[in-house]
């Protein structure tokens, strides 16, 4: 069923001419689809899909896929940010243990280091003619407990200014 339309005064009026605004076609016959094709220079296929009822649900169904599909990208986004601020926790964790570790090698540094060149001066010759007049077990024993003393004392020296500066953080904190 063909009808045809113009639009006269803003309003919408039925017309017998064929230079008429709006062709209106109800469940067309193939001779009124082969007036389309021509008139509007369409293809079956497109004018197939025009007509077709299913047509509505499909574009409604690439509207859902579309939200979903939005939907999906938004979620992946929020995951990619918590997934960052966990790998930010774990190099800070990383981070703050390898601090620790640095400081007491520090540590270990400073007690060892001095000693080491008292060592190795005292096994330079000059060691041996400065004790040229005692017995070398008793000057080496000697100096092995001197060396002794000197790492035993400053890790007592450095132990006390480690524990006063923590407790100078702490009292601040409070």
């Amino acid at each position: 069923m063909h009808k045809r339309f113009d639009i006269v005064d803003k309003s919408i009026v039925l017309s017998n001419s064929e230079d008429n605004t709006i062709d209106f076609y109800l469940n067309p016959d193939d001779a009124e689809k082969q007036n389309i094709l021509k008139s509007l220079d369409f293809d079956e296929h497109t004018l197939s899909s025009a007509l077709d009822a299913d047509e509505v649900s499909r574009i409604e169904f690439i509207e859902d896929l579309s939200i979903e599909n939005n939907q999906c990208y938004k979620q992946a986004e929020i995951y990619s940010t918590v997934l960052g601020g966990l790998m930010d926790a774990r190099g800070n964790l990383v981070n703050n243990n390898m601090n620790i570790l640095l400081k007491r090698l520090t540590v270990i540094n400073v007690i060892f280091l001095p000693l080491n060149l008292i060592a190795s001066i005292g096994g330079m010759s000059e060691f041996s003619m400065m004790t040229s007049g005692m017995p070398w077990h008793l000057s080496y024993s000697l100096f092995g407990l001197g060396m002794l003393g000197i790492g035993w004392f400053t890790a007592i020296v450095l132990n006390k200014l480690s524990n006063e500066k923590s407790n100078k953080l702490f009292k601040n904190k409070k």
